[in-house]
């Protein structure tokens, strides 16, 4: 075995980590703060490149047998837009999968992998010595500290290296629930575009839809989450024509403000993964596939033996320079977008303008579904 990795977080991007870093031959503790799974707010849609890191960690027949393919999506805005617009990239299509089915599924194949994973331990610090690091943990009321070669932070938003912020009550929010009984066959997906926000309705396997959506407030508080989807319904007739008849089968689930950024948050030799890394727009589920992306990359970076600090220094290195690259690009599209969301009848006649006319559509899209090897 060459080093021991401490994985803190076991979300996509701390498992994607685990298993990759195993691949490569190194010995792998994965932490988890929950002992069991909690809802997540999560659109559940896998672009084609998540689905392509799955694939290239081994576990997407695994994560498949529990999804569906997603081959296109229908964009709709108040205007009159209503056009399917398709996702497939270079053969391989996007996925439909509850974010529970998913992260069970790779947490099944990290222990079979020969992960060590503890559940219920939080990480309060994490330091370094001349060894390299010391993780120190809480379980219950006992503290106890590890060493490790490298250090994986995968622990969300708010992570242990994230600043300290005050509680904001205004920004983009993300929100979501199930719904059973919307008329859409397994596989398909619908995003609804309205002023200051979207809502997109994906249908798994079992017939169940998840209901996802981003929304501004600028002025004041979020509304409760009933109230927010009242309002959605009313400012989009093709999403209240969807919902008719459907029903909601658990509680809304809500997040924010979401801090976006436009580069990776700043670290002193540990590596960052996920949201821990940066918060980026979830638009075509560009953030899970960031997130699924840390185990390829961790294992392109990870080129030599993992026995002291400078090595790990090294592969840190390597690793913020692929991720740069590959999502920096995205994080500044990202923030442009969002400008241009909060004037609403510019986005919607950009829509109007690039979502009919395919090859401009693919222009575009290829920043958040680039093709192999891109």
């Amino acid at each position: 075995m060459r080093g021991d990795v401490v994985v803190v977080g076991a979300g996509p991007a701390g498992l994607s980590a685990a298993i990759g870093l195993r691949q490569a031959g190194v010995q792998v503790t994965l932490l988890e703060q929950r002992a069991r799974w909690p809802g997540r707010v999560c659109g559940g849609f896998l672009n084609p490149e998540g689905v392509r890191h799955l694939e290239s960690l081994g576990v997407l027949d695994a994560v498949a047998a529990v999804g569906v393919a997603v081959p296109s999506a229908r964009v709709t805005t108040p205007g009159g837009l209503d056009q399917r617009v398709d996702v497939t990239v270079s053969g391989t299509a996007g996925l439909g999968v509850t974010r529970r089915s998913l992260e069970e599924t790779m947490l099944e194949l990290a222990r079979e992998a020969g992960v060590s994973v503890e559940l219920h331990v939080r990480v309060v610090s994490v330091r370094a010595d001349s060894n390299g690091w010391c993780v120190a943990t809480r379980r219950g009321n006992a503290v106890d500290e590890r060493r490790a070669d490298l250090v994986v932070l995968a622990d969300g938003r708010f992570s242990l290296v994230a600043p300290r912020m005050a509680k904001e009550r205004h920004g983009w929010f993300g929100w979501n629930a199930a719904f059973a009984g919307v008329p859409q066959r397994p596989g398909e997906l619908s995003m609804h575009f309205f002023p200051l926000g979207y809502i997109g309705v994906l249908t798994f396997a079992d017939g169940s839809s998840n209901v996802c959506g981003l929304a501004l407030f600028e002025n004041d508080a979020p509304r409760p989450w009933d109230e927010s989807w009242q309002h959605a319904l009313a400012s989009q007739p093709h999403l209240d024509r969807l919902m008719a008849g459907a029903t909601r089968v658990t509680n809304w689930q809500g997040v924010g403000p979401l801090p976006f950024s436009r580069a990776m948050r700043p670290t002193d030799g540990v590596i960052l993964a996920g949201d821990a890394a940066a918060v980026g727009d979830p638009y075509m589920g560009e953030g899970i596939s960031r997130a699924l992306g840390t185990g390829p990359m961790l294992r392109r970076a990870l080129t030599g033996p993992l026995e002291s600090r400078i090595q790990a220094d090294a592969v840190c290195t390597a690793y913020r320079e692929l991720w740069a690259r590959r999502y920096a690009p995205r994080l500044r599209l990202g923030a442009v977008t969002r400008h241009l969301v909060r004037r609403p009848a510019v986005f919607h006649a950009l829509l109007r303008l690039l979502v009919p006319r395919p090859r401009l559509m693919r222009s575009v899209t290829r920043v958040f579904h680039p093709p192999p090897g891109a």
